[in-house]
């Protein structure tokens, strides 16, 4: 719907609102509680696993003879020096992991398109049959090619993390709770852009005006 039409036919209150947009954008939650017939299940755990992976694989890459050697140098740690570190990772992993993820994105067909050809070619059922045999195919295509794409990245990944470990064990600690916290603000963020979208969404229904949401 546009937004005019959003604006007389949603009904949703907040609370609905904020649950749809968790499950159409949070990973986790749109992974394993959210149903997408362009996307089936299986194809969402391996992008699930993927995106974890490469978090792993991108703090990992940070940790270079140069980082053990700043920090094998640095005469007192301390609870400062540590979170410098942190951010310093956290914001590159973040840029890196959005870019990745999007270019992930590009591997599969969005509804909304699947939707656009059936609204322009429905007077034509044969045009209509072709594309949609046409975009099927692309469907699949795609799938292949991500499945071979996710195999190297994940062979690459294990490759890269097992002798990471064996040459800078001493900071093995250090990578795990980097990443894995990491990790987790990534999820929390999204979970804040969710609510955001929610509200700005239902502030301009309340106020009648498209900008809130552009």
């Amino acid at each position: 719907m546009d937004y005019y039409d959003a604006i007389k036919r949603d009904r949703r209150n907040f609370c609905v609102i904020f649950c749809d947009n968790l499950k159409s954008n949070q990973l986790f939650i749109n992974t394993f509680f959210m149903n997408e017939p362009f996307k089936p299940r299986p194809i969402k755990i391996i992008l699930f696993v993927i995106q974890i992976d490469l978090y792993l694989l991108i703090n990992g890459l940070f940790f270079n003879e140069e980082y053990v050697s700043n920090i094998f140098h640095i005469k007192k740690e301390s609870f400062f020096t540590i979170l410098e570190r942190f951010f310093e990772n956290l914001i590159y992993a973040t840029l890196v992991g959005v870019i990745i993820s999007y270019i992930i994105a590009l591997f599969f067909i969005e509804e909304q398109e699947i939707k656009k050809i059936l609204k322009r070619e429905k007077e034509d059922s044969l045009v209509l049959k072709f594309q949609m045999v046409e975009k099927l195919k692309s469907m699949k295509k795609r799938y292949v090619l991500f499945l071979l794409i996710s195999y190297l990245i994940t062979l690459f990944s294990l490759v890269h993390i097992s002798t990471f470990n064996i040459v800078y064990n001493h900071t093995m600690y250090e990578w795990l709770i980097f990443s894995f916290i990491i990790i987790i603000l990534i999820q929390l963020f999204s979970l804040f852009i969710c609510l955001l979208q929610s509200t700005l969404r239902i502030i301009s229904f309340k106020f009648k005006s498209e900008k809130y949401i552009n």
